[in-house]
């Protein structure tokens, strides 16, 4: 979890991020959950469109399909 905290806004808008996904470490199970296709999309908005550059903690609502989350909603967090 603590490798998530190293990615800052920079960081996830480079190609590389972009190409591997948008996901979350849950705090209870600290298990990465990417997200699905449509997901990652409103990751990349959300990102782009922030001014926050670190921290970068989202709330989620969606649910869980397998070993992916199927994105309905994201909000970054203050």
């Amino acid at each position: 979890m603590l490798w998530a905290y190293t990615h800052d806004r920079k960081c996830l808008l480079m190609p590389a991020c972009q190409r591997s996904g948008y996901g979350v470490f849950t705090f209870e199970s600290t298990r990465f959950l990417p997200f699905d296709p449509a997901g990652n999309q409103k990751a990349l908005v959300l990102i782009q469109a922030g001014k926050k550059q670190d921290d970068m903690r989202v709330e989620v609502i969606g649910q869980i399909d397998g070993d992916k989350i199927k994105v309905t909603s994201l909000k970054l967090l203050p």
